[in-house]
């Protein structure tokens, strides 16, 4: 080969053999249909990653509403032990309450008893005193009629 025939490599840089060219396109649309599912997987690894970081921030936020609902049940169960002893308590009163009524019904029932006896008594000297008046003023009728 001589000088001229010779074919030097920075010549054939820019050079494309249309036999060639067909393996090239190929060889790129191949690049690009490798190319196309690593995007999808990386769009899916990103779609994936924000859907766990929103299932990550419920599930935060769903623990936060739960310490709070225990911290309003703890301090409920604290105002109904309250309420249970007040309940007791007046329960007591009540019982106190019933004992006395009863105690006060039995007096009355006792004092009554004796306004009737005394009211028989008072009626009875009543009539006693009004037969003394009579017979009284009969012995003054005599007298009054011997003198």
């Amino acid at each position: 080969m001589s000088s001229s025939d010779e074919i030097r490599e920075g010549d054939l840089e820019g050079f494309e053999d249309p036999l060639f060219a067909r393996g090239k396109k190929e060889t790129r649309s191949t690049k690009r249909t490798q190319s196309g599912p690593n995007s999808t997987i990386v769009i899916a690894l990103v779609g994936l990653a924000l859907a766990l970081s929103l299932l990550g921030y419920y599930l935060f936020q769903a623990q936060q509403r739960i310490e709070e609902l225990s911290v309003d049940l703890t301090a409920s169960q604290g105002s109904l032990v309250e309420v249970s002893q007040d309940l007791e308590s007046s329960q007591g009163k009540i019982g106190d309450l019933e004992q006395g009524l009863g105690q006060s019904q039995s007096k009355l029932q006792n004092q009554d008893r004796e306004i009737k006896r005394y009211k028989g008594l008072y009626s009875e000297i009543k009539s006693e005193q009004e037969q003394h008046s009579r017979e009284l003023e009969a012995v003054s009728i005599q007298k009054a009629d011997q003198s």
